[in-house]
């Protein structure tokens, strides 16, 4: 089959390397889902966040919170309430010559956009929907 059609040679192996790829990824999807069943969220979940006020600049968020203690990711709050979440995927959308004049309301996404679910929830249901969002970190 190979040796009459240089091109249709190519072309076969091309959708052999795509089907063996997708089924590749497919195993490693039924794997995880495996290895997560029978877990609650509120197993993986981390209790213990970081909550930085509205009006935060990024640079001062930057220079506390990432370079001082390495996290990732924050719920910012306006009046003790939590108003939106900030990750450093968000900080690095901003341009760094804006970060002195951007506050973290402003950068962060707000919480009625975000995709919660129950803690008690099993934890291969919200993980279908977080491998599709675009989310580096969840507090």
């Amino acid at each position: 089959m190979l040796a009459g059609n240089l091109m249709n040679g190519m072309w076969i192996a091309f959708i052999g390397w795509f089907l063996e790829s997708a089924a590749k990824g497919q195993v490693q999807q039924l794997a995880l889902h495996d290895m997560l069943a029978g877990h609650k969220v509120s197993q993986a979940m981390n209790r213990h966040y970081t909550a930085v006020p509205a009006d935060i600049t990024l640079q001062r968020l930057v220079d506390v919170h990432i370079l001082g203690s390495g996290l990732r990711s924050f719920v910012v709050k306006k009046s003790n309430e939590a108003v939106g979440l900030l990750t450093l995927h968000h900080v690095k959308e901003v341009p760094r010559s804006a970060w002195p004049t951007t506050t973290s309301a402003q950068a962060m996404i707000p919480m009625e956009q975000t995709n919660g679910c129950s803690r008690m929830r099993n934890y291969g249901q919200p993980w279908k929907r977080w491998t599709v969002m675009e989310s580096t970190s969840f507090p």
